[in-house]
């Protein structure tokens, strides 16, 4: 079993605790009003004790290259800090190893209807919690929490013929608490001829192509004036300060990973909660024709594209900003990153 971070140093501890009323008596209602309507990344992450029934080399690859395969959950993946032997090591340590695999393929799913296992696929409302490459789970159909944390764990099942073999899916439909106690997937009641038929649906069924991902295009700069507050509302508060901060943020702790150190990197000191702090972080130096700053949230668009770059994205693990944001915060910097008019 895996021994879970702090709730003070864990980013999905924290929020999960808040959004479950854990803190209600630890803060005045008004600001846990205004942190639970206002928390939207990372409310929960899968638990990993599941992850034996994954492939080795998926799990291996992922590691070095994530990709969105929660859609319905807010912040994914991050990219770690790994090497190529690390990301191994850790797919090896992670799941049954790639000699077991090749034993257990196909020890007895060999047959079965694929109609019949989208008829099942629909008659267990399966779609309300998983995608299926087009198809989109959701949270609108679902009120409670458990419910709502069921349909954002649950993975989009176009990636399912990579992850894992069809005899590691029919176990899992059967008994999933046997791979992971905290699941939040139900054991449905089925016949194992049943259970056969939804494989199939999912490895034979045809998916379609993955959504269209237009390649990032910088903006020219803004003809109008930009000043801190408004980078500030849309750019460092919003999703910076929370990793770039100072310790008085983070509870005494540490000022967060983009500061002290976390996710495999080295701390890097770099405090955005504040302009002065921001002025000194040496963020706005030119790399490849535009400011660090600015690289790093171009980063984050060739990350989600799938190029690789030596630079890591920014924010990490959460969706990129738009061009237009880009554009401001870049226009910002070019005007001399003032302050208030």
């Amino acid at each position: 079993m895996w021994v879970p971070a702090t709730v003070e140093g864990g980013c999905v501890s924290c929020h999960s605790e808040i959004l479950n009323g854990k803190k209600d008596d630890d803060y005045p209602t008004e600001q846990l009003q205004r942190w639970k309507n206002n928390i939207l990344s990372f409310p929960v992450a899968p638990n990993l004790n599941g992850t034996r029934r994954l492939k080795e080399k998926w799990v291996e690859a992922f590691l070095l290259h994530p990709v969105d395969l929660r859609p319905s959950l807010k912040g994914m993946m991050p990219r770690l800090a790994l090497t190529k032997y690390e990301a191994k090591v850790l797919a090896q340590f992670l799941t049954v190893g790639e000699k077991e695999n090749k034993r257990i393929l196909d020890r007895y799913v060999k047959e079965g209807d694929v109609k019949k296992g989208e008829v099942l696929y629909e008659e267990k409302e399966c779609g309300m919690c998983h995608s299926f490459g087009e198809r989109s789970a959701s949270l609108l159909k679902k009120k409670e929490r458990r419910e709502m944390e069921a349909i954002m764990l649950a993975p989009d099942l176009r990636f399912t013929r990579q992850r894992m073999t069809r005899d590691m899916v029919f176990d899992w439909i059967k008994n999933p608490q046997a791979f992971n106690p905290t699941t939040k997937m139900p054991r449905f009641a089925m016949s194992d001829g049943e259970r056969v038929d939804i494989v199939h649906y999912i490895f034979e069924k045809e998916v379609g192509n993955e959504k269209t991902i237009i390649p990032f295009r910088r903006l020219p700069l803004l003809k109008r004036d930009v000043f801190y507050p408004e980078v500030k509302r849309a750019l460092f508060r919003h999703s910076c300060w929370h990793c770039h901060s100072t310790p008085r943020w983070f509870s005494g702790i540490d000022g967060g990973p983009g500061n002290a150190g976390g996710f495999g990197y080295l701390g890097k000191g770099i405090d955005l909660s504040n302009l002065p702090a921001i002025r000194d972080a040496k963020v706005f130096a030119e790399v490849d024709g535009m400011p660090k700053l600015v690289r790093h949230l171009v980063a984050r668009h060739e990350e989600i594209e799938g190029r690789r770059t030596s630079y890591l994205g920014m924010p990490l693990g959460l969706e990129p900003y738009s061009a237009e944001k880009i554009q401001m915060v870049e226009t910002w910097i070019k005007q001399g990153a003032r302050d208030a008019p």
